[in-house]
């Protein structure tokens, strides 16, 4: 599943690439934590939208940094890259916004997709929102079947200045309008628009698009034909921009798609002016505080060394894995997300909870053959039933190294949430339902 990152803009409101501030006191940026959530949600590969003459700057400061861990390709915005018959009119100087930066991905990308904006901050679960989606839909369906994921306006705000915002319409859980709303702020109970000198009020709980969507390679083809049209209809604004949201909101009103709407409540951060960026480091330093990061992104896990971890992928793996990460915010077992043929949660074993961990395995065992069988009688899908533990390449269920450190692997369950707290009643019955199934 490929990430479409628009980066073409990255460091213009601090000057360059060289101006970006890291968020961390490690000198990560938000597009590390961007491509961190990604990958754990099962993305594997990366395009990059820049400039071309930023190409080298870009790829020490950024790209790098991921190319050992996921495919990482780049594409360029350029301004000349027009549908065929048009030029670019005189006084023009820049690209021609968000809908064309797409465009510049079109001969890389031949798959299901998800785009962000590089400096956006969206939390984790819009990549598992999207990775969900993008991976169950029909690529053949007479329709496209497009998704986004919407925040709630008030999460979207900042104190120091106006922002732009994809005002959305929303209809049993699909996009039927999208509207750009500039110069929002906050206003005692709620936001209000200026638009031509006048202030109109927008409800706090509005849903709106932070160009966080999920798409199929057509969507190539119909955003040119959407560029071509916007080109002939030249109003003389040698600044004008094709959007995103505007984009899709066409192949909408022509009926050619459905765009599903994942409403996320996470806060998104961005640095839309410089004293955003104070906020923005230490709502990432409470994430890291809290667990949901690592402290640093590509932290080894303490007491594990790079001879051991392989020691333990060449237990289960014939092939070297693409990927291997610290994985989610457990406090009693090592866990890692693997990335081989498909995805798999690997776990060095505590033994000190733990102290007899052949027999803890030879209980995981029974327990989820009992959970599978009740399956099988249910007609219930039996490998999202239960966990599946993957055996050893020598066949057993569990791993000791050299060391005397025990290891487990599962099959990762793809299309699931794992929630860190209750969040409502239908958390709680979820955790009913699925005790009184065992029984």
């Amino acid at each position: 599943m490929t990430l479409l990152i628009l980066a073409a803009g990255l460091g213009s409101r601090y000057g360059g690439l060289k101006q970006i501030d890291p968020v961390t006191d490690n000198g990560e940026f938000i597009i590390d934590f961007s491509v961190y959530d990604a990958i754990v949600s099962g993305f594997d590969k990366i395009v990059f939208v820049i400039n071309e003459e930023n190409l080298e700057l870009f790829r020490e400061t950024i790209g790098k940094r991921f190319e050992n861990k996921v495919k990482v390709e780049y594409a360029f915005q350029k301004l000349g890259d027009l549908p065929t018959g048009f030029e670019v009119p005189e006084g023009r100087e820049k690209p021609w916004g968000t809908a064309q930066a797409l465009l510049a991905a079109r001969d890389i990308i031949n798959e299901p997709f998800a785009v962000i904006n590089a400096d956006d901050f969206y939390g984790r679960s819009a990549y598992a929102s999207l990775f969900n989606h993008l991976s169950s839909i029909d690529q053949n369906s007479a329709v496209s079947q497009y998704c986004m994921v919407g925040y709630v306006l008030e999460n979207t705000l900042t104190e120091n200045g106006t922002v732009s915002r994809g005002v959305c319409e929303v209809r049993d859980g699909y996009l039927t309008d999208v509207i750009e709303r500039t110069k929002i702020s906050k206003s005692g109970d709620s936001a209000v628009f200026t638009e031509n000198g006048v202030d109109t009020a927008l409800p706090l709980d509005t849903i709106v698009s932070m160009n966080c969507w999920g798409f199929t390679p057509d969507i190539f083809s119909k955003v040119m034909d959407g560029f071509a049209r916007f080109l002939s209809n030249d109003d003389g604004n040698p600044k004008r921009e094709y959007y995103l949201p505007f984009a899709v909101k066409e192949i909408m009103e022509q009926k050619e798609c459905t765009v599903k709407v994942y409403s996320s409540s996470d806060s998104w951060y961005g640095v839309t002016y410089r004293e955003d960026h104070d906020h923005v480091a230490a709502s990432l330093g409470a994430l890291i505080k809290n667990g949901t990061y690592p402290k640093r992104l590509n932290e080894q896990v303490k007491g594990i060394s790079e001879k051991d971890m392989s020691e333990a992928l060449d237990a289960y793996f014939e092939t070297a894995p693409s990927y291997c990460e610290p994985y989610g915010n457990g406090h009693i077992n090592d866990t890692f997300l693997v990335i081989a043929d498909k995805r798999y949660i690997m776990q060095r074993m505590n033994t000190t909870v733990f102290p007899c961990p052949e027999k803890l395995m030879e209980n995981i065992l029974g327990v989820t053959e009992h959970i599978r069988n009740k399956a099988r009688l249910a007609g219930n899908d039996i490998e999202r039933s239960t966990l599946v533990v993957v055996p050893t390449r020598s066949g057993n269920s569990f791993f000791c190294d050299s060391i005397g450190k025990y290891w487990r692997t599962y099959e990762f369950t793809e299309r699931t949430v794992t929630k860190e707290k209750v969040e409502c009643v239908q958390d709680f019955y979820s955790c009913a339902e699925a005790f009184g199934n065992f029984q």
